[in-house]
């Protein structure tokens, strides 16, 4: 079963004691702040956290910068739909060794020739198959608890 932004919204208007909407793009004020502020929101809510629907990896071919010997010399370029590299290892898995790296806007520096695996947080769509999420975890969502009036 897929989640759909509607749904998180109708979820999030629910906690307030609002009244459901039934479209985003709906002429009322709930929809216009909730259609206002969902992406970034999702956006910002992705990048704390290591979802599991969120999480891919791909293998990036690196360039070497010429910076010299012993440094961050090779340089990755982050898929467009990176919101945030997690942390680094030799073989891309989890449990690897980590190795040394720095994000700079969207490139990401080694010291380890490529190609190399990236493993990221993706600006992915909102997927529930395998999780469960009541109403309240939702609710982070919505960027003011306030009532909408």
């Amino acid at each position: 079963m897929a989640i759909t932004p509607l749904d998180i919204a109708n979820m999030a208007l629910a906690v307030l004691d609002e009244a459901p909407i039934d479209s985003l793009d709906q002429d009322v004020k709930a929809a216009r702040l909730l259609n206002l502020h969902f992406d970034l929101t999702r956006e910002g809510e992705l990048a704390k956290h290591a979802w599991v629907f969120a999480i891919l990896s791909a293998l990036v071919p690196g360039s070497d910068s010429g910076s010299g010997d012993c440094t961050l010399n090779y340089a990755y370029e982050l898929p467009a739909d990176c919101i945030r590299p997690l942390p680094l290892a030799d073989t891309g898995e989890p449990g690897g060794v980590p190795i040394s790296w720095r994000q700079e806007a969207g490139l990401v520096y080694s010291d380890q020739p490529g190609p190399l695996t990236i493993r990221y947080i993706a600006n992915s769509p909102i997927r529930t198959t395998g999780t469960r999420c009541s109403p309240k975890c939702w609710w982070r969502l919505w960027p003011s608890r306030s009532r909408i009036r």
